[in-house]
């Protein structure tokens, strides 16, 4: 282990968001925030309005159905090791928009209660595994000196959406309410297949995931290699437009010799 000296750079500012090569992840991500919590609240309120029948409620239908969140969050945790946050964040929310529908026509059919509850447990998790999904993909989306900055943005876009799925008045029909939900998982999702397509790009996952592979060596050579890029630049308005890290396999002679010197 070795200390390396660091020169503070400034503060960034919330203006480096909108870079040309984040504002597709700042749209995609703000849109989703909004969208997926208002989806994933709406599911939770609207298990009340599913199981409710002459002012009383069917608890052991809300208990089970709400059990789904845990099935949720474990199905998403172990797809994201398996493939990648990215990948199944659309997935998530088009397995929500699928569930809010069923539930609708199931509940206009009067479908037995098993069916119903069933659903509905399905519907949780589809929420709830998208939502913990889009809030672990959020930093990795941003380069590390703005990605505090980015998550904070996100999160605060994000509170609107709990807030909206409160509004409905009284009398508006259970089918205008869930049919909301699906239509928001659905954008989610679209957005999430969009989004894909720009990170791909950036090569931002590949980055982190060689990063998070490395050895000590290597992570010091690599970090020699940013300083270095870094004092070549003039003024810090110099940076590239996608301040990201280096494309450490595009270098592969200049990381060898730094590791030779370094042993």
């Amino acid at each position: 282990m070795a200390l390396v000296s660091y020169a503070r750079e400034a503060d960034p500012s919330c203006r480096e968001l909108l870079v040309p090569s984040l504002r597709r992840s700042l749209l995609s991500l703000s849109i989703i925030w909004w969208l997926g919590l208002f989806g994933y609240y709406g599911a939770s309120l609207g298990s009340g309005l599913i199981f409710s029948s002459s002012g009383s409620f069917d608890y052991g239908e809300l208990i089970f159905s709400s059990m789904g969140e845990i099935a949720g969050v474990t199905v998403a945790m172990c797809l994201a090791w398996r493939v990648s946050e990215i990948i199944i964040q659309p997935w998530f929310y088009l397995v929500s928009t699928l569930a809010c529908l069923a539930v609708l026509i199931a509940h206009a059919l009067k479908g037995p209660a098993l069916l119903l509850g069933a659903l509905a447990f399905i519907l949780r998790a589809g929420s709830m595994g998208a939502i913990s999904v889009t809030w672990v993909l959020t930093p990795t989306a941003f380069p590390t000196h703005v990605r505090c900055t980015a998550h904070s943005i996100l999160y605060t876009a994000g509170s609107l959406g709990p807030v909206c799925a409160t509004l409905w008045p009284g009398t508006t029909p259970l089918a205008v309410i869930m049919g909301s939900y699906a239509g928001a998982n659905l954008v989610c999702a679209i957005v999430g297949q969009w989004q894909v397509k720009g990170l791909a790009a950036r090569g931002a996952f590949d980055s982190l995931i060689s990063d998070l592979h490395a050895s000590n060596l290597e992570r010091r050579a690599r970090s020699s290699i940013t300083r270095e890029s870094r004092a070549s630049r003039p003024t810090w308005a110099s940076r590239p437009s996608w301040m990201s890290r280096p494309s450490w396999s595009s270098q592969p002679e200049r990381s060898s010799n730094l590791l030779q010197n370094a042993e």
